[in-house]
């Protein structure tokens, strides 16, 4: 084992292979390096990695920074790129260091892997589509670990001449800038680790993450959930046992507007609150969507599992590479089967080492759960992967560290960032805590990006992060009946309760198109349009190509019983106006005219005038969702603009 590895790191990372770089649009120069697959030279053959290069903007030049993405699979130049920018904010950062991008193996421009089966496989079970694709990659599979991606920039930045390197990582790519570190300490200024991977590796049995659901959980609930739970973590407890007794099955909306049953499982539960640390709205309702499950109610709960599903299917295959994300997590991570197991004896095996997990570590969820968890099931049929990944000659090198951390991020928690400072000599460790993964971008307080600006720069760093505002409050459980929604104020009975059923209706379809434009606005580039299904039915859709945002509504219903029709126009702002129609079994129908929160018209023949929040900025006095969450919305919605106007849209401007 020693000798193989002294024969690995003995191989020159390029032999010596220059990078010829050309302009490719403003300060940028492009290029590309062809680097060993096999650094042992076992195996023949090269990988051609895509380099983008911005040269330093002050003399004398001193090195290079790294900025690396997550994954593994993430394309570094699609996540980092943009082309108004070209990096002159990074160059601003290091204007003494090349701003340096490249493409690991296999993903982006760099010979991308792909495997379409696994690229259409469900987050929560790829282990056929997996098997499937390593039989596809065959024996060059075993050459896209973080190790071979560690030696790739070692050959980059030995091609470029560049004497040291700081390394900016987000998430997978903190784990790389870390083994870097420790293979080429002497090469290292600084490292900025936003999001934290431990450099042991992924933990196939999610550890760090059952630890931090707790904590995160009940933060959400710190300051009272709306009256209607004292303590989510019990409530997700009672959840799982009864999922333990066999799935649940319910309705689910699609952008067609019918329902359709879906099924809920403790895995797909799990998956569906982990990925509340890229969705804080996501967040904010899974506490009430657990309650409505518990009541028998389990649309929230459906919505939100679906959501989780494309919150983890991140883009195009140019964007990320499921090929790489399988090919690297399978062949490296320690799972809990000796590494020449038996495909048939490896369930055992992690049924075993599920098992042995104390249940207090893994509440709300069980051992159960630990065991069926993705990627677990992603790998457990791979082809046997005898050999390890070579391990640092060396512990963390004497290096500046700057680690960020989101205090509702149970991806890569604020417990794993505690360890790893604590193994760096020189570290200091900030939290952002209302912030989830990916810190920076993320933390609307703006001290992450601060802070990552005075490191960079060596000036000085503040104390701590302010905590900042709850982005969002949790939501009540939506009701089941028009019985259960309070009438708006000055209008009685059954109309009233319309009419604030066309207030929450609103509300919902203001939080979903905020969601859906958060989460993935660079889905929208080809048409510009959101389409979302209601939460018991309909649809609404907003074309951003328009010079006003307008909602158009089809029979949306989010109160059962309660469908809006009609159109919205100036959404979002405070002249907002519509013209409604309801209708529904147990709702007076009739016409209803809006204007800044103003609603008349008539409900079952009869006038009625009252006053509603406007899904986004005024709140009625006694209106079940509150201003606050209005505000937050509203701040929410200025976020959107901001990202609306970088695609392009007129809309929303």
């Amino acid at each position: 084992m020693l000798a193989a590895l002294v024969a690995l790191l003995a191989v020159p990372a390029a032999a010596g292979a220059a990078l010829p770089l050309h302009p490719c649009g403003g300060a940028v120069e492009c290029g590309r390096l062809a680097v060993p697959l096999d650094r042992s030279g076992q195996v023949p053959g090269t990988v051609s990695l895509a380099v983008q290069d911005r040269p330093a903007s002050r003399r004398p030049r001193r090195g290079l920074t790294f900025l690396l993405a997550g994954g593994p699979g993430q394309s570094n130049i699609s996540a980092f790129a943009d082309p108004r920018d070209r990096y002159a904010s990074w160059g601003s950062l290091t204007p003494h260091n090349d701003i340096v991008v490249f493409d690991q193996r296999g993903t982006g421009r760099s010979d991308l892997l792909r495997c379409r089966d696994l690229e259409n496989a469900s987050p929560l079970d790829g282990g056929i589509e997996a098997e499937a694709c390593s039989i596809v990659l065959g024996s060059p599979r075993a050459f896209y670990r973080t190790y071979d991606t560690v030696e790739d920039m070692e050959a980059v930045r030995a091609a470029l001449g560049a004497p040291k390197v700081t390394i900016v990582g987000v998430s997978y790519g903190t784990y790389v800038a870390q083994l870097y570190a420790m293979f080429h300490p002497d090469r290292v200024q600084k490292l900025v680790l936003d999001s934290v991977v431990e450099a042991g590796g992924e933990d196939p049995l999610y550890g760090s993450t059952f630890t931090a659901t707790r904590r995160v959980l009940a933060g959400l609930c710190a300051r009272g959930c709306a009256g209607f739970t004292r303590d989510p973590v019990a409530d997700t407890h009672r959840l799982v046992a009864r999922l333990g007794e066999g799935p649940l099955r319910g309705p689910l909306v699609g952008r067609d507007g019918r329902a359709t049953r879906r099924t809920l499982t403790r895995p797909g539960l799990f998956l569906t609150f982990g990925s509340g640390d890229f969705d804080p709205l996501l967040r904010a309702a899974f506490p009430a969507a657990v309650v409505s499950a518990l009541r028998g109610d389990l649309a929230p709960i459906l919505r939100l599992q679906h959501r989780s599903v494309d919150t983890e299917t991140i883009g195009s295959a140019r964007e990320f590479s499921t090929a790489v994300y399988a090919a690297t997590l399978c062949e490296e991570v320690s799972f809990p089967w000796p590494r020449t197991a038996p495909l048939d004896e490896r369930p055992a095996d992690a049924l075993a080492a599920a098992s042995l997990i104390d249940p207090a570590l893994l509440n709300p969820f069980d051992a159960a759960t630990a065991f069926e968890n993705d990627l677990l099931r992603l790998c457990r049929r791979w082809p046997t992967a005898p050999t390890p990944p070579p391990a640092p000659p060396g512990g963390p090198p004497d290096v500046p560290v700057l680690l960020l951390e989101g205090g509702q991020d149970t991806r890569t928690p604020v417990e794993s960032g505690e360890r790893v400072a604590a193994a760096f000599p020189r570290a200091r460790l900030f939290v952002a805590p209302r912030s989830g993964h990916s810190v920076v971008g993320s933390d609307l307080t703006g001290c992450a990006e601060d802070v990552q600006a005075r490191f960079l720069q060596g000036r000085r760093l503040p104390a701590r992060c302010p905590r900042g505002p709850q982005l969002f409050p949790p939501a009540p459980p939506a009701p089941t009946s028009l019985r259960q929604v309070p009438p708006v104020r000055g209008v009685g009975g059954i109309r009233g309760r319309a009419l604030r059923g066309v207030e929450l209706t609103l509300l919902d379809a203001a939080e979903q198109f905020v969601e859906t434009f958060l989460t993935d606005p660079e889905s929208l580039l080809d048409s510009f349009v959101v389409r979302v299904p209601g939460l018991r039915g309909g649809t609404f859709s907003i074309n951003l190509l328009e010079p006003k945002p307008t909602l158009r509504l089809h029979r949306l219903e989010f109160v059962p019983g309660v469908r809006v029709s009609g159109v919205l126009r100036d959404f979002g702002e405070r002249g907002q106006r519509a013209v409604l129609h309801l209708s529904g079994r147990g709702t007076p129908d009739g016409t209803l005219r809006m204007r800044k929160g103003v609603v008349h018209g008539r409900l079952g023949g009869r006038r009625v005038r009252g006053r509603i929040l406007i899904g986004l900025l005024e709140s009625a006095g006694g209106a079940r969702a509150g201003g606050s969450r209005a505000a937050s919305l509203g701040r929410l919605l200025d976020l959107t603009r901001t990202r609306v106007r970088r695609l392009g849209a007129p809309a929303l401007r």
